[in-house]
């Protein structure tokens, strides 16, 4: 009988511990856009939905920076200071350092902050509309490991890989070499 109820210990034991584990990775994910936010960022937002639900198997919510942040969750603004007042007010309170001279026309930063309420959010932004497009992609490129080929290659993630959204620094990502982020579609008639 002794044996039986440290059996049945032990089974609640992992049940508990699993569950926790369950629980600390079922966080929601949330993009949340500027109010102000142009065609381009609201395409480039949603590219970035698909790629955080194609790794991480949860769905993405995008939500408007004039409503309230969830208080549960992963949170990424996306933007720039002109579209998104979130990224606005950081850059106000020397959160952050993004003007159009730093990192300059077309570049961006990626940045992991404390918003105003306590919550940890990834900032993806850009000096300008192109900079935030480069930071989102960039991202999508090197931290969640999707090829920016893909259309061509075919090549998808492993999905279910182990997801971990702040496994990298602080980073400017510096205006390109050429300045056109475009494809070209060859096999359209």
């Amino acid at each position: 009988m002794a044996k039986r109820h440290r059996f049945i210990k032990l089974l609640f034991f992992l049940f508990l511990v699993t569950g926790m584990f369950s629980c600390s990775q079922q966080k929601p994910v949330f993009i949340v856009i500027g109010e102000n936010a142009s065609t381009a960022e609201v395409l480039t937002t949603n590219h970035l939905k698909r790629d955080l639900e194609l790794i991480s198997g949860k769905a993405v919510t995008v939500i408007d920076s004039k409503k309230s942040i969830p208080e549960n969750g992963l949170i990424y603004v996306v933007g720039t200071a002109g579209s998104n007042s979130i990224i606005a007010g950081l850059i106000n309170t020397n959160v952050l350092v993004l003007t159009e001279n730093f990192p300059g026309k077309r570049g961006g930063i990626w940045s992991k902050v404390n918003l105003t309420d306590g919550k940890e959010a990834i900032i993806l932004a850009g000096s300008d509309l192109q900079g935030a497009q480069y930071a989102v992609y960039e991202y999508s490129h090197k931290v969640l490991g999707i090829d920016p080929m893909e259309y061509w290659t075919g090549k998808l993630p492993e999905s279910g890989k182990h997801f971990n959204p702040f496994n990298f620094s602080n980073r400017v990502i510096t205006p390109p070499e050429i300045p056109i982020l475009c494809y070209f579609e060859n096999d359209v008639d």
